[in-house]
């Protein structure tokens, strides 16, 4: 086989990307892999990009609409009735008995 950019001169390796034949001179071998020019221009670019994505990340802000709002509570009950039966059942006898303790002595 010979080189694809050099028809004259035999192809000693492959590109593991592209598969295309290579001599010597147009082989890179990188982490023990046999990349030709192209592809090795090709992948430095996609991990350039990789990396510039990296140290720029997008920050997306959403904007949401906050409790406090006045229009937000304007319908919104301030207690529940459970809760004004509750003390009025449970505490008022308490604090009428201790009112007349206090006064017995």
């Amino acid at each position: 086989m010979k080189c694809k950019n050099h028809p004259k001169t035999d192809a000693n390796g492959t590109c593991v990307e592209c598969g295309n034949f290579f001599c010597d001179a147009c082989l890179i071998q990188v982490k023990g892999k046999n990349h030709c020019k192209q592809c090795t221009a090709d992948l430095l670019a996609k991990h350039e990009q990789k990396a510039k994505e990296a140290n720029n990340p997008q920050i997306i802000i959403q904007q949401q609409q906050s409790a406090a709002s006045p229009t937000a509570n304007a319908n919104k009950p301030r207690g529940s009735y459970f809760w004004l039966c509750f003390w009025l059942v449970v505490f008022f006898p308490v604090a009428i008995v201790y009112y007349l303790m206090r006064r017995w002595d």
